[in-house]
């Protein structure tokens, strides 16, 4: 049985980081609960799970998603202000009136949160190496569907003045074109907090 167990734990390493070994693993599972006194249901139900995770929100986004929200809904600027890194508050004018606006467009509190997406970039050069995230929720309160979209730099070990959030635009549901697609406003991730910018769809060549 021990020997059984630890054949689970391995699988479950190679399910989180290689995905391209799913077959092979399942395969290999399948194998040992043919010999085993395991619950065959819970084992795939937490399988399963790992899996569907690869294709929803990362914990890091989701959590800086919630964060954001408590600091609107509370109406705390000085939280709101140190989640921007401190160059993109520096790139804008008037960073403390965006602020302002962004909690008069805001209203309610949230119920419900949908991820809607997100795209990574990391670069390393001499050493250094810095982490970018863009991505998208919709956000349903007792109010109204927003529609969120955020750039984040997690890591940037050359420049500390560019960690936090970089960009972050809003709008209301109703108000987008293209909602069925996720969120990203006009593409450009301005620095700063951006207001009812409709959706802007890449076109493919």
């Amino acid at each position: 049985m021990t020997f059984i167990c630890i054949i689970y734990v391995l699988m479950e390493g190679f399910i989180m980081k290689k995905k391209y070994v799913f077959m092979i693993t399942i395969s290999m599972l399948l194998t040992v609960l043919l010999f085993s006194s395991c619950s065959i249901g819970s084992i795939l139900k937490t399988i399963l799970g790992k899996i569907t995770s690869d294709h929803s929100a990362d914990a890091e986004e989701y959590a800086i998603m919630i964060e954001v929200l408590n600091v609107i809904q509370s109406r705390d600027e000085n939280a709101l202000r140190k989640l921007f890194s401190s160059k993109s508050v520096a790139q804008v004018d008037c960073f403390d009136q965006r602020i302002t606006d962004l909690f008069d467009y805001y209203q309610g509190e949230y119920i419900s949160l949908d991820w809607k997406g997100s795209s990574g970039a990391g670069a390393y050069e001499y050493g250094e190496k810095q982490k970018i995230t863009s991505f998208s929720y919709d956000v349903k309160t007792n109010n109204n569907i927003f529609r969120f979209a955020i750039q984040y730099c997690s890591i940037d070990t050359k420049d500390d003045d560019n960690v936090g959030i970089r960009s972050l635009y809003i709008i209301k549901l109703e108000d987008d074109t293209n909602p069925e697609f996720g969120y990203s406003g006009d593409g450009k991730y301005s620095p700063g907090i951006n207001i009812g910018i409709k959706n802007v769809i890449p076109i493919e060549e």
